[in-house]
């Protein structure tokens, strides 16, 4: 086994313990570890989420010989099934996911009835418990329902009532603490305790409860699971069952060793839950004193991060060169420990052939540009393959890397590659920096090509080549509706259409006729895209609708339109060549979201772009 991809979401506790103990075992067996991280999607730029979600589009999956996944951290909707089709298409190479069951491949798991069961019965065989109310996670994960589970096996196996005021839908989140405590105080009786399905929900529970006046645990004692280090924080400090992520970790590598060498595996490796009772459930709790300690250091970077974020910003606004951009950002870094970070950009060769499609994806070559440490900053440009992560021989003593996209919104810059023995100093800071650099260079560009062109915000949302709005556009327009949904407004509908045959035009006739093309497309979508629609061309030989309908007869209808126009253009002008496009679309509602209905309208109008060359192939 030469190379293994570990994916997982943002820097916490769980992915760096999982993260840490794979690298160390696997670097000692002379395995290249690269981890491929995104930070999720916060505030309600669904772009960004973009932009953090191309990181699965960096490997080479051929160049692997084991894929593990930590799914329940990735934290963007679709993000794992649309990591598992690339996979699934691309490589033959086993997958081992953690924490979330697929049936599909190799499991490191925990039995969560079971964990469950072992808190619940601690409430009421230690404590005396009798009114135990309990707040679930999400009712579509499997994990929730075996957390709720576990409470009512144990509630029944000592003959507690479970009423209908004593269940609480939560979201694993910690919003929905106030709602929780008010369904649980309006009852007819006083809770005795409540069980929360993860941590975050008990800090919000006690915070909530500590609001009304009501002491934990002295009137309600409170639980969480997963035992993260906030809860270890709280005052008081929350009770909880441990999950071992270093021993999740290990054993993850060894199904990957078991099966190269041919050995019996398992499909589901299972490790033990701890408990961990604290002061929230009314056991006594001996304060770890070096917990303490990194408690103190952690509030330090925080607030140090938070002024950091605020000066990095106004000294990347003052840089005019990539230069200056890179010294700015090596000033920021430098009082942490890592060895060093590549900063490594898509070809802008590659980048002007129309047949790249620049959202979300990344060019076969790369170019490094700039090698930072924390005394220093090289320029350079080194092309390199995509698949080597790395220059060669930058990649020759590096077995332990850290992959992470670097753009802006859902435009692709590139991805920077992380060494550090230390990566827990940067849980903090590491993100703030990669989002302010990729700023950065975005407004760089912006600047350059404002200065070019002399023309206002107009142009910047406008495509050059067929007037009509260009992926600045049509992403202000989506943002705007998405926004409107999230607060109660209508949904609406998203097309993809990509123009058939434009490399042909191109290489046959020209890049005249094929711009010519292009602009009648283009047209075509415009006049019939009805007083409720919005089109852009997003790139090359791509274009997008937003269409203000939730009903589908009226989008049926545009592209019956659409397609109607397009046949009377092929009788009508005189080209050696007929004008064709596919077309896929779905409608973007809050219980899917507008990520997941871009993912599909792409994936119906591929769908049809494929039965369209099967079809000619007949």
């Amino acid at each position: 086994m030469k190379r293994i991809a570990i994916f997982i979401g943002d820097y916490g506790v769980h992915e760096l313990a999982v993260v840490e103990a794979i690298a160390k075992e696997a670097t000692e067996l002379g395995v290249e570890t690269i981890v491929f991280s995104n930070a999720g999607c916060y505030g309600q730029n669904i772009f960004y989420a973009y932009g953090e979600k191309s990181v699965i589009k960096i490997p080479n999956w051929s160049d692997y010989d084991g894929v593990i996944i930590c799914a329940d951290t990735l934290g963007i909707q679709g993000m794992y099934e649309e990591l598992i089709e690339s996979i699934e298409e691309n490589a033959t190479c086993p997958i081992v996911c953690l924490r979330s069951e697929d049936e599909r491949f190799y499991n490191v798991l925990f039995d969560n009835c079971a964990a469950m069961k072992k808190m619940v019965e601690h409430f009421v065989t230690v404590h005396g418990f009798k009114r135990i109310c309990f707040m679930t996670g999400r009712s579509d994960l499997k994990d929730s329902g075996e957390r709720y589970l576990g409470y009512l096996e144990i509630m029944d196996k000592y003959n507690l009532d479970v009423t209908e005021r004593m269940v609480f839908e939560g979201n694993y989140w910690r919003n929905k603490g106030n709602e929780a405590v008010e369904w649980f105080l309006g009852g007819d009786e006083m809770p005795e305790a409540i069980v929360c399905a993860n941590d975050f929900m008990a800090i919000s529970v006690c915070e909530a409860l500590q609001k009304r006046g009501v002491r934990v645990p002295e009137d309600i004692a409170v639980s969480g699971f997963d035992d993260i280090d906030e809860v270890k924080y709280s005052t008081p400090t929350i009770s909880s069952m441990y999950v071992p992520s270093d021993e999740m970790g290990r054993a993850a590598l060894q199904i990957l060793l078991n099966l190269e060498r041919g050995l019996p595996q398992n499909r589901v490796v299972n490790v033990e839950v701890k408990e961990s009772f604290k002061e929230s459930c009314g056991c006594e709790y001996v304060p770890d004193k070096e917990l303490q300690r990194s408690l103190f250091f952690d509030s330090g970077d925080m607030r140090n991060v938070l002024n950091n974020i605020v000066y990095m910003d106004m000294d990347f606004e003052a840089t005019d060169t990539f230069e200056e951009l890179m010294d700015v950002a090596q000033s920021y870094m430098s009082n942490y420990r890592y060895k060093s970070l590549y900063v490594c950009l898509c070809d802008e060769e590659e980048k002007r052939i129309e047949e790249v499609a620049m959202r979300e994806n990344y060019t076969e070559h790369m170019s490094l540009k700039a090698v930072i440490t924390p005394k220093s900053v090289e320029l350079m440009d080194k092309r390199f393959l995509r698949s080597d992560i790395l220059p060669k021989e930058y990649m020759k003593d590096n077995k332990y890397v850290h992959v992470s996209p670097l753009h802006e919104k859902d435009n692709c810059l590139g991805y920077v590659v992380l060494i550090s023995e230390h990566i827990v100093d940067l849980k903090y800071a590491y993100r703030g920096w990669l989002l302010g650099l990729a700023i950065a260079m975005e407004r760089q560009k912006m600047y350059e090509e404002n200065k070019l062109l002399m023309e206002g915000r107009l142009l910047y949302e406008t495509d050059e080549l067929t007037g009509i709005g260009n992926r600045r556009g049509i992403q202000k327009i989506i943002q705007s509706r998405y926004a409107r949904l999230c607060s109660g407004g209508p949904g609406f509908y998203v097309l993809s259409a990509d123009m058939d045959g434009l490399k042909m035009i191109n290489d046959k006739y020209g890049h005249l006729e094929g711009d010519a093309a292009l602009c009648a497309l283009a047209n075509i979508l415009n006049e019939c895209k009805s007083d409720k629609g919005h089109v852009a061309r997003t790139g090359g030989d791509e274009y997008m609708l937003c269409l203000e309908t939730e009903d589908k007869a009226e989008v049926e209808k545009v592209i019956e339109d659409i397609r109607e126009a397009i046949d009377m253009k092929n009788r009508t002008w005189d080209k050696p060549y007929k004008l064709s496009a596919s077309i896929g679309y779905a409608l973007c509602e809050e219980s899917k979201g507008v990520l997941e209905c871009m993912r599909v309208a792409d994936k119906n109008m591929y769908r049809e772009k494929r039965s369209k060359k099967e079809a000619r192939k007949d």
